[in-house]
């Protein structure tokens, strides 16, 4: 009997032993750490519960929590916090939002001097023009990216390219870890589910949740950084999907 439960504690520990083999590197300390410190900011009309904000240039873009006066989004200057305007509606329209709380992905562009960003909204991914939005006081959306219906919804690990491509990690789907998205094909590809486990202590259709964490796109958008929380491993891949290392 002893014997048995030897070898059942062996088997279970084999079966959470990464399969693959690949260029790894061990961090034992980070190389540099930074403590940040602040004040209290006071805004002019204050959102009430902000859920998520982004600065761009000039601008602080703040996406209430609760809704006011039926208005997701709320801007002001970023040196004198001084308000400016509000937009965003949820609803079904052109100009609209699915999602009460769209997602601030922290992308943006500069288009002929207006400053824009890209917002997740369930199954598509947007390009709001906010300088347009202040300035016509209503939501000016200038770009739409529907997401593949194998990909499903989207999540705030999802870059856009400027060919409107896709690369990032579905929020739920049984697909894979990561995809890419060509809009002039319309071909999705795929990198499977890894480090693999023999027994994963988790349902397929669940399998997102067990290979989550963030993920980020370098500046250049040359490299794609996924970092998985339960793992507690960093893979690092190229902007096609390629693996490179990881930590």
């Amino acid at each position: 009997m002893k014997l048995f439960f030897t070898f059942c504690i062996l088997l279970l520990v084999v079966s959470c032993i990464p399969s693959e083999r690949g260029n790894i590197k061990l961090i034992k300390k980070f190389p540099k750490e930074k403590y940040l410190s602040g004040e209290l900011i006071k805004l002019e009309k204050n959102p009430l519960l902000v859920n998520d904000f982004i600065v761009v240039d000039s601008l602080i873009i703040a996406e209430s929590a609760y809704i006011e006066n039926d208005t997701i989004f709320s801007v002001y200057n970023k040196n004198t916090f001084r308000y400016l305007n509000s937009f965003g509606q949820k609803g079904r329209g052109p100009k609209e939002f699915l999602e009460e709380n769209p997602i601030i992905t922290g992308q943006y562009k500069m288009r002929n001097n207006d400053i824009c960003i890209w917002l997740g909204d369930l199954f598509s991914y947007k390009l709001v023009n906010i300088t347009k939005s202040i300035k016509e006081n209503k939501t000016v959306i200038e770009r739409v990216i529907s997401l593949p219906k194998s990909v499903g919804t989207g999540g705030d690990n999802v870059f856009v390219f400027e060919n409107d491509d896709l690369l990032g990690t579905p929020f739920d789907s049984q697909r894979g870890r990561i995809f890419y998205y060509s809009a002039q094909t319309g071909e999705v590809k795929w990198v499977e589910y890894f480090p693999k486990v023999n027994n994963p202590p988790i349902i397929e259709k669940n399998m997102h949740n067990l290979y989550g964490g963030p993920a980020k796109l370098s500046e250049d958008k040359k490299l794609f950084v996924s970092a998985l929380s339960l793992f507690k491993r960093i893979d690092v891949f190229d902007n096609n999907t390629n693996h490179k290392v990881f930590y």
